[in-house]
C-alpha cells in the first residue's frame, strides 16, 4: 500500500513520484498534506527542481503540470501528472511488469483531484492517528484480480482470458478497517451506476458452473463518497433496487440467514467523508474548527 511504501528509504522527489502514480493527478496543496510537507513550504518546489535536473541530465520527462480550468475555482491553478516515462520510472521501481500503462487522462482530471482531495483531507484530519493505508484502482484491481483467480474453477480458461470484476477506485485501510472507495463526479448516469453495482455483486458472487459461490474475501465496505447530498440519496435508491433484484435478493437472504454479514454501502457528500469516517473509525468527531477546508471547489 502507498504509504508503507513511503515509508520506505528513497528520494524525496520519489515520493511524491509515487503518490502521483497511484492518485494520477494532485495539486501542490494535496501533495504536501498527503506527503505531510505542510511545515516546509519550499519543500515539494525544492523536490521538484531537483527532478528536473535528473530529467536534464537523461533527457527524459517524468512529470509534467497540468493548468486547470478556469471553471475549476481551485486555489491551486495546476496539478501535477506523471508522463509516461514518469510511469516507466515508477514502474520499475516498484518491480511492475506492465508496459500498458499510461498516463491518467485530462479529460478526467476532476475524478483524480476528487480522490486527491479525499486522501488530502483524511491526512489532514485526526485520522491520520488511526494509521491510514490507501491502494490505487490499479493495484486494488491487481489485488482482487489474484482472489478472483483463486475461486476459478474453469479448468480450459485460456491464460489470456480476463475474468471480469469491479474495479473500485480504491482500498482504504484506517486503524485496521478495511473499505473500498468509489468516488462519484455526478456526471455518470444512473444506468452506469446500477452496472457498476450489479458488477460488485456478480464478483462477489460469482459463478460456479449453474450455481453461484462467495468470495469472502471481496466482501468489504464500500464508501461512495460524491457532490451533493441529493446525488448520495439517489445512489443509495439504486443501490437498494439493485439488492431486490431476484437473482441477488435469494444470494443476500440467504447470506443473512447464515450470519453473514451483508454487503455495505455508505453513501456520503465530500463534506461529509471526515467527519462520518472519525466517529467509525475514532468513535468520535473531531470538533469542526479542528477540521481544515480542503473543499476543492472553494
Amino acid at each position: 500500500m502507498l504509504f508503507h511504501l513511503l515509508n520506505q528509504e528513497m528520494h524525496d522527489y520519489e515520493r511524491f513520484m509515487n503518490v502521483l502514480f497511484d492518485l494520477g493527478f494532485a495539486t501542490k496543496d494535496q501533495l504536501n498534506a498527503i506527503l505531510e510537507w505542510q511545515e516546509s513550504p519550499y519543500k515539494l518546489g525544492n523536490e521538484l527542481k531537483k527532478l528536473r535536473k535528473l530529467e536534464k541530465n537523461v533527457n527524459k520527462r517524468y512529470i509534467q503540470t497540468f493548468q486547470l480550468p478556469a471553471k475549476a475555482k481551485h486555489r491551486s491553478p495546476v496539478a501535477y501528472t506523471l508522463t509516461k516515462q514518469g510511469i516507466q520510472y515508477i514502474c520499475q521501481y516498484r518491480g511492475i511488469q506492465n508496459e500498458k500503462l499510461k498516463p491518467a487522462k485530462e479529460g478526467q482530471w476532476k475524478h483524480y483531484l476528487g480522490i486527491a482531495e479525499i486522501i488530502a483531507t483524511i491526512k489532514d484530519s485526526r485520522l491520520n492517528e488511526a494509521a491510514v493505508e490507501f491502494s490505487s484502482e490499479y493495484m486494488t484491481a491487481r489485488q482482487i484480480q489474484h482472489i478472483v483467480n483463486l475461486y476459478d474453477t474453469k479448468k480450459d480458461r485460456k491464460p489470456y482470458e480476463f475474468i471480469k470484476h469491479f474495479k473500485p477506485d480504491a482500498l482504504m485501510k484506517i486503524g485496521g478497517q478495511e473499505f473500498f472507495l468509489e468516488y462519484d463526479t455526478g456526471t455518470e448516469n444512473m444506468q452506469k451506476i446500477e452496472a457498476k453495482m450489479l458488477l460488485i455483486l456478480d464478483t462477489l458472487f460469482y459463478k460456479n458452473g449453474e450455481k453461484r459461490g462467495y468470495i469472502k474475501e471481496l466482501n468489504k465496505p464500500f464508501v461512495w463518497v460524491t457532490t451533493s447530498s441529493v446525488r448520495a440519496k439517489n445512489l443509495g435508491v439504486v443501490w437498494g433496487r439493485v439488492q431486490q433484484l431476484d437473482k441477488y435478493r435469494k444470494l443476500l437472504n440467504n447470506m443473512a440467514s447464515q450470519h453473514i454479514a451483508l454487503p455495505t454501502m455508505t453513501f456520503l457528500t465530500d463534506d461529509q467523508v471526515v467527519a462520518a469516517l472519525e466517529k467509525k473509525v475514532l468513535g468520535r468527531e473531531a470538533p469542526p474548527k479542528l477540521r481544515r477546508n480542503r473543499s476543492v471547489n472553494e
